[in-house]
């Protein structure tokens, strides 16, 4: 037990704006459709075919911007994406339209990402106000945390998209490689950058970052997911310990890690000064014919570069790291807690029926032939009587399920 939350208030309230059962179906539901849009976007995106022109015939890159070195990526494209896109375009319908189908599934991902992105930003500034009023119950803060969460993996899976709007994708019509006319250089140079509406929207999405590493800052205090029922202010300025200051960590590296990523590549100048130094690298590892002592690769090289392609894989990021394991953390967490509160609250709103009915036996104030409406009834008149002390129901006279 910790002395600290055993002093903090109770706080039974419902709030149907943060826990509600609408409210977290509505949650899950975007996140869920934004996570295979995404899917579908980047598989027909990334896909190498050239559909109209040459079916066979993966298309010169474009100009600026270097090939993934990522052997993941490369082996997914080649045996996921081009399938996939090869299968979609027997229909002759789909083959005329692929490009709009693209444009579609991209406009879909924007649209519910930015619904997603003030509806979570709502939610964390209403559980922070909540938070400093004393107002809000640590269940209730998780929950609008857990939401929230849902919400910047679906935004970092956007970024994967985003990038590959901006550096160009899927294109039905031929392409000419010019590296010496200026004209393509000073066009390729603006039509990669970032527009305004991208960087506003990508301000907000890190907006939205800062607040739920400030909420996630304060979930990990000592002792956290063993007092639903008392006020989330408790825990402000409380020593981080235990299980909550684990999953504390966890979540700071996987938001630093997947927004810092994300971002940064974003922009044409990073990510090419990246992707060439990668490109280097790799290829000494790969050189073939070269003297033994240049055949050798450092031990930290063996360890360094699997992990350093598994994590900033796109295929894995959008299948399994951003994807898959941060949406089903987020409902794992959202589920769990909202399971073992509602049974615990359940049982607490019992006992404090039982022991609401004793004390009104006590004082003569209750019989077995009153009805529930009466007891509540007589209550109120002891609760305006100002010669006997007032009576506290506690649940009995509200409903404590955390909705």
């Amino acid at each position: 037990m910790n002395s600290s939350w055993e002093k903090c208030a109770t706080e039974f309230d419902p709030d149907p704006d943060i826990a509600g059962i609408g409210v977290v179906t509505a949650f899950i539901t975007a996140s869920c459709l934004a996570i295979i849009s995404i899917s579908l976007y980047l598989a027909i995106a990334r896909s190498g075919l050239n559909i109209i022109e040459a079916p066979s015939v993966r298309p010169p890159p474009r100009f600026g911007f270097a090939e993934s070195v990522n052997p993941i990526d490369d082996w997914v494209r080649r045996n996921v994406s081009d399938p996939f896109v090869r299968l979609l375009v027997r229909s002759r319908w789909i083959r005329a339209h692929i490009n709009q189908l693209k444009r579609g599934l991209y406009s879909f991902v924007i649209t519910l990402a930015d619904t997603q992105l003030v509806t979570a930003m709502a939610i964390l500034c209403t559980a922070i106000i909540e938070l400093q009023r004393e107002e809000i119950s640590v269940y209730h803060f998780m929950t609008a945390t857990n939401l929230a969460w849902l919400t910047s993996g679906v935004h970092i899976l956007t970024l994967y998209a985003i990038r590959v709007e901006t550096k160009g994708g899927l294109s039905n019509k031929p392409f000419h490689y010019q590296s010496d006319d200026r004209s393509f250089l000073k066009k390729s140079a603006l039509t990669s950058s970032l527009g305004a509406e991208m960087i506003c929207r990508i301000f907000a999405m890190l907006i939205l970052a800062a607040l739920l590493l400030y909420c996630t800052w304060i979930t990990g205090a000592g002792g956290w997911d063993n007092y639903d029922e008392r006020l989330a202010s408790c825990a402000i300025g409380m020593k981080k310990s235990g299980s909550p200051l684990s999953w504390l960590i966890a979540s700071y590296v996987l938001l630093i890690q997947g927004y810092t990523i994300q971002c940064l590549s974003l922009w044409p100048a990073v990510s090419i000064w990246w992707m060439n130094r990668m490109k280097k690298s790799d290829s000494h590892d790969r050189v073939l014919g070269a003297p033994k002592n240049e055949q050798k690769r450092r031990w930290w090289r063996l360890i360094f570069m699997p992990l350093y392609y598994a994590f900033n894989s796109e295929a894995l990021g959008v299948l399994l790291f951003d994807g898959v394991l941060w949406f089903g953390l987020g409902v794992w967490w959202i589920q769990a807690e909202r399971i073992y509160v509602l049974g615990a609250w359940e049982g607490m709103e019992s006992e404090s029926d039982i022991e609401g009915l004793d004390l009104f036996r006590g004082q003569g104030a209750y019989d077995s032939g009153q009805t529930s409406q009466e007891v509540l009834g007589r209550g109120r008149e002891m609760d305006s009587d100002d010669t006997e002390a007032p009576i506290r129901l506690g649940s009995v006279a509200r409903t404590a399920y955390p909705v």
